[in-house]
């Protein structure tokens, strides 16, 4: 029996360091960026839009399997004026191997995404920059479904992400049928460790400029928000949301908006937003007022009670 265990802890140990061999050797010896031409090509017939990846290519052995790329362009389609639709500064995620063979556990490192820079645009025909192509489904290859892959699934017990982080976010917003040019700018998510149906910690903010005519903003969030897959719905209970408008119209040229949700859910098969005890605070110049609510948002129809204060001034 001793001998037997001895046996097959030295067979694991083969395993393991073969692993770890297999792992230096395509760390040091397997360059990515000789496959720039095919990986981009893949893209573009999946998209129908031209890629290009200046940016380097490259793979880390610590942490575990990490995949790293710089800047990344994907253009407008045909008829656009701008042709850049999407790039990124740089991107990065690791996957923890070892964990994934031995207790199939899939462990994400941290999702890093710099520098995203997007412009969304509605032109006047209607058409949009947001719709792809590529190529059609008709030259997909056939899948056969017909075998029984009973006892063949694979069941994984834990998903997890050490955090995201994304830093350095500008979206654009152009719609020449109404004549809107929203900027949003400044846009980050930071997050911490997230494990399916747990609560993480996230912070995300953004600025906006053009709401309306002289008026910008500033959104600001914090919670530990829990995500429900199986009934796709988003527990935002205990979250605080700030919002800060500017503008020449405003009395003192500011007011501050700060919400705090004690019980608030979001989502769901009708996509409604549940609240219970909503606190509102709005502050702008002398004007102090304060409000306490309950009710729902469903089919974008409102309907709520509560109460309403104001300070003297």
């Amino acid at each position: 029996m001793k001998t037997l265990i001895r046996t097959l802890a030295w067979l694991a140990g083969v395993v393991v360091l073969l692993l770890v061999a297999v792992a230096v050797a395509v760390t040091f010896y397997f360059d990515p960026n000789d496959y720039k031409a095919d990986i981009e090509s893949v893209i573009e017939s999946s998209t129908g839009r031209q890629v290009r990846i200046p940016g380097d290519l490259s793979l880390g052995l610590l942490p575990c399997c990490a995949v790293k790329v710089g800047r990344v362009e994907l253009d407008n389609p045909a008829g656009f004026a701008e042709q850049q639709f999407v790039a990124i500064d740089s991107a990065s995620v690791s996957i923890g191997l070892f964990r994934l063979l031995l207790r199939q556990e899939i462990v994400i490192g941290e999702v890093v995404l710099e520098g995203f820079d997007a412009t969304l645009i509605t032109r006047r025909d209607g058409t949009v920059n947001w719709e792809f192509e590529g190529e059609s489904a008709d030259a997909a290859p056939a899948v056969d479904t017909s075998a029984d892959t009973e006892g063949s699934a694979v069941t994984l017990n834990q998903l997890s992400v050490e955090g995201l982080r994304f830093t350095g976010g500008r979206v654009r917003w152009l719609d020449e049928t109404t004549g809107d040019d929203i900027l949003v700018n400044q846009l980050s998510v930071v997050t911490g460790p997230i494990e399916l149906g747990e609560p993480f910690d996230l912070e995300a903010g953004f600025s906006v400029a053009g709401l309306a005519e002289g008026l910008d903003g500033e959104f600001l969030y914090t919670g530990r928000p829990v995500v429900d897959q199986e009934n796709l719905t988003a527990d935002l209970s205990d979250s605080v949301i700030e919002l800060i408008l500017t503008g020449n119209d405003l009395p003192g040229g500011k007011a501050t908006i700060a919400i705090t949700a004690p019980e608030l859910t979001v989502g769901g098969s009708v996509n409604a937003v549940v609240a219970n005890q909503l606190k509102l605070d709005i502050s702008t110049g002398p004007l102090v007022l304060r409000a306490v609510a309950s009710g729902v948002v469903a089919d974008s129809r409102p309907s709520f009670s509560g109460t309403l204060e104001a300070d003297s001034f």
